[in-house]
């Protein structure tokens, strides 16, 4: 069930900033409050970053599931969830000499996906979240171990993306 935003909307930039942070942190009763408050789960901290860009860095699957239920806008605008999902994961397998993605993000990956979040989006130069793989890999092996990593929830992303 989806739920609409009220109308009076916080607008005090320290208190989106908590809110974003608290979206980061996985604060849910915290989150739920401002929510319930008025805050627009669309609103962008003064460093630029949104409350479901910021849950999905904290990987808080939780804060996503309500900020998605708040209606979040998973589509809109040049850098969608989508993007920073595989961005996340495929960085943060480097960072940490890892060979799969987190479990959580993957969770993630496929709420987003059930909640509408566009795989075809692209952005202003003409790159789909998917894309990102192909920019982490370096090899065919390594391409296709990224794909790997994701075909759990992406069953078909052979015929979405390819290596070239």
């Amino acid at each position: 069930m989806y739920r609409y935003i009220h109308s009076h909307s916080m607008d005090n930039q320290e208190e989106i900033d908590q809110f974003v942070q608290n979206c980061f942190i996985g604060k849910v009763d915290e989150v739920l409050e401002s929510l319930d408050k008025g805050i627009n789960p669309n609103v962008k901290s003064s460093y630029g970053q949104t409350p479901i860009i910021a849950a999905i860095n904290g990987e808080n699957l939780e804060i996503v599931g309500c900020l998605i239920t708040w209606m979040v806008d998973l589509n809109t605008g040049d850098w969608t969830p989508l993007y920073e999902l595989f961005d996340t994961a495929n960085d943060r397998m480097i960072q940490n000499n890892e060979t799969e993605v987190s479990s959580t993000l993957l969770k993630i990956l496929e709420e987003l996906l059930k909640s509408g979040a566009d795989l075809n989006k692209k952005n202003k130069d003409g790159k789909t979240p998917l894309d990102s793989i192909r920019v982490y890999a370096r090899t065919e092996k390594s391409f296709n171990h990224l794909k790997d990593c994701f075909r759990s929830v992406i069953s078909d992303i052979d015929e979405r993306i390819k290596m070239n």
